[in-house]
């Protein structure tokens, strides 16, 4: 934090300090002398050809179990993601006064948590609270 002074000299007061001293920047980094150039990156990665076949079949048995872990977990989050009640989505009635009832949502109530739903077998729209009602 720069905090003027009376003297025009000062660091905080002169613009060229920061520039002068190294700047904020340098500060969060240690310094490494006098050379300006970085470190080439080094490839940990090993070629797959320069591997053995045993070695070989093992990355290949440990990338397919990688593959296959994340595959799952996509999978398992698509399975428990709730589909957004809105307009225009067909539904079903799981519990409630109208169990068992299917129809088409016209409004959703997101501060009271309800749908309005046109109901196949009624010729009034009703409203029906989130949790008894299903997408499907």
């Amino acid at each position: 934090m720069n905090i003027p002074t009376d003297n025009p000299d000062s660091p905080a007061n002169n613009s060229d300090a920061s520039a002068e001293h190294g700047g904020a920047n340098d500060m969060a980094s240690p310094s490494t002398g006098s050379s300006n150039h970085s470190n080439p990156p080094v490839d940990l990665t090993p070629v797959f050809t320069d591997m053995g076949a045993s070695e070989q079949e093992q990355r290949r048995l440990a990338l397919r179990s990688m593959l296959a872990a994340t595959e799952a977990r996509q999978q398992q989050g698509k399975r428990s993601r709730n589909q957004t009640l809105a307009a225009g989505l067909r539904v079903g009635v799981r519990a409630g006064e109208h169990a068992g009832s299917h129809g088409i949502i016209l409004d959703a109530d997101y501060i009271h948590s309800r749908v309005l739903i046109d109901l196949d077998d009624s010729a009034a729209a009703v409203w029906v609270n989130f949790n008894l009602v299903s997408a499907l």
